[in-house]
């Protein structure tokens, strides 16, 4: 086994654990402008690498698929979490409008129903293959929903 089927995945949860220190921190000062959004923040960012990296170290292609598809509801939080909290910080939560956030939420809603549906339509990925690279086995994919989607928005 070379360096980077090691380093990747431990790096990863790194990332995980530094967040989740960071956000049970945060937790306890959440009166702080821009505090809960951000906690908010960070448990996505947790969810989001700690899933990454099971999937890394996934041995087959339907523990990768599993694993990828429960970090889409953290990737695609992320945008409008990071918003909330840039809104609170400066002092701009007003903006935040419940219209407008539940707005911004149906491509994410769609994504993550697509995700967890794929199987019925082949709508998110069309094609899955394990690729091998540099010592690790990745999920590679043709994602025909997420251009589609890049594009529109």
């Amino acid at each position: 086994m070379r360096w980077p089927a090691l380093v990747y995945p431990a790096i990863l949860f790194g990332i995980a654990v530094i967040s989740a220190s960071l956000a049970a921190f945060l937790f306890g000062r959440r009166e702080t402008p821009g505090a809960k959004p951000f906690v908010l923040l960070l448990v996505a960012l947790v969810q989001w690498a700690l899933f990454y990296a099971l999937e890394v170290i996934a041995p087959t292609l339907a523990g990768k698929v599993l694993w990828a598809k429960l970090q889409y509801p953290a990737i695609v939080s992320a945008p409008p979490l990071w918003l909330g909290f840039v809104l609170h910080y400066a002092g701009q939560k007003q903006r935040l409008i419940n219209r407008s956030f539940l707005a911004m939420a149906v491509v994410p809603l769609i994504t993550v129903l697509l995700t967890w549906t794929n199987e019925l339509h082949g709508l998110m990925w069309s094609h899955l293959v394990l690729v091998s690279r540099d010592s690790l086995l990745l999920l590679g994919a043709l994602l025909p929903w997420v251009a589609n989607a890049l594009h529109l928005w």
